[in-house]
C-alpha cells in the first residue's frame, strides 16, 4: 500500500471493516478475524487478524496485535504484526515493534525498539534487531 492519500482512501472501498469513529472511546479487549480502522481512542489490547489502521486522530493505549498495521495516528503500547508495519509521516509509536517489515515514511516517529524476523518459522536463526 502507498503512502498518502491511497492509504485513507482505500477504507471507503473495503466495506468489511470495523471502525472506531473520532469521538468514540472504547475501553477494553478487542479482537476481530478482519480489519478495523480507528479514528477514535481506544483503552485496551487489539488482536486482530486483518488490517488495523489508525487515522490521524486516531490513539491507542495498549499493546496491539495484527497481520498488519497502518499508523497514521498514535499508538502507545508494544506492537506485533505478522506481516507489515507502516508509520506514515503524521504517525507516532511509543513502544517496541515486532514485524518482518516496516516502513517509515519521512516525520513519521518510532520510540522504542525494533527487532524483524526475516523468516516466521526461524526466529532465532534469522533475527535483526534495530
Amino acid at each position: 500500500m502507498p503512502f498518502g492519500k491511497g492509504a485513507k482512501e482505500e477504507f471507503v472501498k473495503d466495506s468489511s471493516q470495523s471502525y472506531i469513529g473520532e469521538g468514540t472511546t472504547v475501553e477494553g479487549k478487542i479482537t476481530c478475524e478482519g480489519n478495523l480502522r480507528v479514528d477514535g481512542k481506544v483503552k485496551g489490547e487489539i488482536d486482530i487478524k486483518g488490517v488495523l489502521t489508525i487515522g490521524e486522530k486516531g490513539v491507542i493505549d495498549s499493546n496491539v496485535k495484527a497481520g498488519e498495521i497502518i499508523i497514521m495516528g498514535t499508538i502507545n503500547g508494544n506492537v506485533t504484526s505478522d506481516r507489515k508495519v507502516e508509520i506514515f509521516n503524521s504517525g507516532k509509536l511509543y513502544g517496541d515493534v515486532q514485524t518482518p517489515r516496516i516502513a517509515i515514511e519521512d516525520g513519521g516517529i518510532l520510540d522504542g525498539k525494533c527487532t524483524m524476523n526475516l523468516i516466521k518459522e526461524s526466529k532465532e536463526k534469522n533475527k535483526l534487531e534495530i
